[in-house]
């Protein structure tokens, strides 16, 4: 018994007999034209059924939802210890990797983010100068974006995020060109300076924007990402200035503070403008107080003022 030979393709059209052809058998005969083109579409069609069944179970194709893929594994189309794709609800992700662990969908942890889980970048120009209509169009609330401009005289990256529909500035982050000016200078000997021995370096320090690093890999003065800068001597932040234990700082109920190492303060000078401090020596015979005519007054080590304010 002959057999109709398939070929795994897809058939526009199926035969049917004319009232003139001659019903003959055999490879070519018009009896088995029909047949061959439906045993050809049948070929195409296991194959296409075959590649989707692969996919679901390498995992590669994502299933809709949690309840499809857990009816999947019911019927036995996932089998034990397989790892599959699911489509996720949370907007910021695309799927999210499961195993199929004695029947029960478990997570493994591996995502694949939505383009909208990073920070977007933009372009400023002219219809936009500062990028952030850009910025806001490409992100969701919550979400960081950052605007390059080409602009020599402007900052070359922003970094914003969209606070419910409004651009919030984050940060400027300083263009390589910039470092290099600053490098530049710094290297730059003169009569009252020496050249610079060591590096400046950026954004890959903890949270520095700008380090100063000596050749022993020590930090002189840096610039860091809350908006302060100095060094472990000196340091000024929005907090106050830093000096060794003490930091000096303006708080709602007083003009001047200082607090010590381990949180106790002395307010030198109250919100209502009156001084409260005693004789602090300032070196080299010159002390601080405060008297009731001056609220700061210099005085030398015999009492005689020197200056007050």
């Amino acid at each position: 018994m002959s057999k109709i030979s398939e070929t795994p393709r897809w058939e526009n059209e199926i035969h049917a007999l004319t009232r003139s052809e001659k019903v003959e058998g055999g490879r070519g005969g018009a009896a088995n034209i029909q047949a061959s083109q439906l045993g050809n579409r049948t070929a195409f069609l296991k194959n296409e059924l075959d590649a989707l069944g692969t996919l679901i179970k390498s995992g590669d194709m994502p299933f809709a939802s949690e309840e499809a893929a857990a009816a999947a594994i019911n019927e036995g189309k996932i089998p034990d210890g397989a790892v599959f794709s699911v489509r996720s609800s949370d907007p910021r992700v695309w799927v999210a990797e499961y195993k199929n662990v004695g029947g029960e969908l478990v997570k493994t942890g591996r995502l694949i983010y939505n383009s909208l889980a990073v920070a977007a970048t933009v372009m400023a120009g002219v219809d936009d100068p500062d990028g952030t209509i850009t910025g806001i169009a490409s992100t969701f609330s919550g979400q960081l974006f950052r605007v390059i401009t080409d602009d020599s005289d402007a900052p070359s990256e922003v970094i914003y995020i969209n606070d419910n529909g409004e651009a919030r500035f984050i940060m400027t982050l300083a263009s390589g060109q910039a470092l290099d000016a600053v490098r530049t200078l710094a290297e730059q000997a003169s009569a009252d300076a020496l050249p610079l021995k060591g590096t400046i370096r950026r954004a890959d320090i903890g949270n520095l924007l700008l380090a100063l690093v000596d050749e022993i890999g020590l930090i002189p003065w840096q610039v860091d990402g809350a908006g302060g800068f100095g060094s472990g001597v000196a340091y000024i932040s929005r907090e106050g200035i830093r000096a060794g234990a003490l930091q000096i700082m303006s708080t709602p109920d007083a003009i001047l503070r200082l607090v010590g190492e381990h949180g106790i303060y002395s307010d030198l000078i109250k919100k209502d403008g009156s001084a409260n401090f005693p004789r602090y020596a300032l070196g080299n015979g010159v002390y601080l107080t405060s008297t009731p005519d001056a609220i700061i007054r210099l005085t030398d080590r015999n009492g005689l003022f020197l200056r007050h304010y």
